[in-house]
């Protein structure tokens, strides 16, 4: 009897850990989310959008303007090097401001500024 109720507290305190550990997927857009989102409206943009090389994470700045019920507003402005038309690599500076809704994996672009 013993044996079987320190069985189930160990298995209540892995099942526990293991929640704790992974994490729960709320629905909730973050700023990394909008980086990449952002760089993803920002390849459309470009000539040669494989050659895209993105600002690291210490170079960008992601901002979040609003956060409202269902809707998130984030700014991230940072720079992209790629290659223009004629095979030059040229640095871009942008500023994207991008809206993610709660629970739907929707992310619009509201402003883009390269």
């Amino acid at each position: 009897m013993k044996n079987k109720n320190i069985m189930s507290m160990v298995v209540i305190v892995i099942a526990i850990t293991f929640g704790l550990a992974t994490g729960k997927d709320d629905g909730i857009p973050t700023t990394g989310m909008a980086k990449s989102m952002c760089q993803e409206f920002i390849k459309k943009k470009l000539k040669s959008p494989k050659s895209a090389e993105f600002s690291s994470i210490t170079e960008t700045t992601v901002i979040e303007l609003d956060k409202g019920p269902i809707d998130y507003k984030f700014q991230v402005t940072g720079y992209v090097d790629a290659q223009n038309s004629f095979g030059a690599q040229l640095r871009t500076k942008y500023n994207c401001i991008i809206n993610g809704t709660k629970d739907k994996d929707e992310w619009k672009l509201i402003d883009l500024q390269m």
